[in-house]
């Protein structure tokens, strides 16, 4: 399995966006992309606006087709704007 966790900050005054957003895409996601084991986005309780993003994909050829989707595509820029400096990505395989 090929995981993606991201930790990431959110601007306070774009959380709302950002969840909406993150929604939106993991619903199509989910619908469409049947390699794609586990996608979601977590709230941390106690550091305000911090957010974990977790992946988890069948392998990395359906991580890299993930990413070339459209509706992937064009979620970016409004993920990205929502976002803060800080953010961390790590990519790894189960063993």
């Amino acid at each position: 399995m090929y995981v993606v966790v991201v930790n990431a900050r959110v601007r306070p005054e774009k959380a709302d966006l950002y969840e909406a957003t993150f929604r939106d895409l993991a619903a199509k996601v989910r619908a469409r992309e049947p390699g794609v084991l586990f996608y979601e986005l977590c709230k941390d309780p106690n550091i305000p606006h911090a957010y974990i993003l977790i992946e988890a994909y069948k392998d990395q050829a359906t991580q890299a087709a993930h990413v070339n989707m459209d509706y992937y595509k064009a979620s970016v820029p409004t993920i990205l704007d929502c976002l803060t400096d800080q953010y961390d990505m790590k990519v790894c395989q189960t063993i």
